[in-house]
């Protein structure tokens, strides 16, 4: 399995700071990330309008259920490319469901306020994910991928 190298202290959630590696998907920040918000729509879903508009949970759930997932699949792909590829697959569900969140609001499910923790996740996830596909399609990432 190959492993995302990157020097200790890059501060971005590609290694881990005693390997300089990450061993695991779980390991990634942004695959943390990307539970705590799978995890913060689930609940915002449990009570409300919103619990009983089944389509639209049901499409807002598929969509950030498929984030994660998506990071940890590619985490254990080949290749730098490969990994790319999920992540970009982890970013457009990111951003259906920040447009499902838009639409809750547009539906009267939820207000702006009731939607900072969400937000917040959303934003850091895609920094991240950003970064580690800017980082993946690196020499460096293609040097380290080999070891």
């Amino acid at each position: 399995m190959p492993l995302w190298g990157r020097p200790a202290g890059a501060g971005d959630g590609t290694q881990d700071a005693v390997h300089g590696r990450v061993n695991n998907y779980q390991d990634l920040v942004v695959w943390q990330v990307a539970d705590q918000l799978r995890t913060e729509i689930y609940r915002l879903l449990k009570t409300g309008s919103a619990a009983r508009d089944f389509q639209f949970a049901n499409q807002l759930r598929r969509s950030v259920s498929g984030i994660a997932p998506n990071i940890a699949e590619g985490f254990r792909r080949y290749g730098p490319k490969e990994f790319v590829r999920y992540l970009d697959f982890a970013f457009g569900s990111a951003g259906e469901t920040a447009g499902w969140l838009d639409d809750g609001i547009a539906r009267g499910h939820w207000s702006e306020t009731d939607l900072v923790a969400a937000r917040t996740l959303l934003r850091r996830l895609n920094v991240g994910l950003t970064r580690l596909m800017k980082y993946l399609r690196s020499p460096a990432a293609k040097a380290n991928a080999g070891r």
